[in-house]
C-alpha cells in the first residue's frame, strides 16, 4: 500500500510541476487582463478546484494500482489519466502563455474525449475510482462554457 501511495503522490507532484511550468508566473496578471464572464471564480476558487483535481488523480492512481498489472483496462485507465494530466497542462499553456483563447477553447474537444474515455475505462476496472471522475466531468461542462464566454468577451485574444 505504501508503494501505491508513493507512486500516486509522485504522479500528482510531477503533473503539478509541469502544470505550474505551463501556467507560468503571471497567472493573476492574465486574469486581470481579461474581461471575465459574470459569476467567474476568483483565483483562489480555481486553486481549490486544482486541489480537488489532484485529489481525484491521486485516488485514481492509488485505486487502479490495486489491480493486477494484467487486469483488463488497468493500463488503459492509467494511460488515459496521464493523457488527461497532459491535456490539463496543455490547456494551462494555451490559456496562460498565449493570447489564443480560441485554441484554449478548442483544446476541450480532445480533453473532454479523454475524460470520457477515462470514465468508461474506470467504470470497467474500478467503479469507486470512476465515481470520483463524475464531479470532474460536470466541472468540465462549467469550465468549457466559461472558456467559451471568456472567448466571446475577449475576441482579440
Amino acid at each position: 500500500m505504501a508503494r501505491r501511495v508513493l507512486i500516486a503522490l509522485g504522479v500528482c507532484i510531477a503533473a503539478a510541476v509541469v502544470e505550474g511550468l505551463c501556467s507560468g508566473t503571471q497567472v493573476q496578471e492574465r486574469f486581470d487582463a481579461l474581461r471575465l464572464p459574470a459569476g467567474s471564480l476568483p483565483l483562489s476558487g480555481w486553486i481549490v478546484i486544482g486541489l480537488f483535481y489532484y485529489a481525484m488523480c491521486f485516488v485514481i492512481v492509488f485505486r487502479v494500482l490495486r489491480h493486477p498489472p494484467d487486469a483488463p483496462y488497468r493500463r488503459t485507465a492509467l494511460l488515459l489519466l496521464l493523457a488527461l494530466m497532459a491535456a490539463n497542462a496543455g490547456w494551462n499553456l494555451l490559456f496562460f502563455r498565449t493570447d489564443h483563447l480560441l485554441l484554449a477553447l478548442l483544446s476541450f474537444i480532445p480533453y473532454v474525449a479523454i475524460a470520457v474515455g477515462l470514465l468508461l475505462a474506470l467504470w470497467r476496472i474500478d467503479r469507486p475510482a470512476a465515481s470520483v471522475v463524475v464531479p470532474y466531468a460536470l466541472y468540465l461542462v462549467y469550465v468549457t462554457t466559461w472558456t467559451y464566454r471568456l472567448w466571446q468577451l475577449n475576441p482579440a485574444t
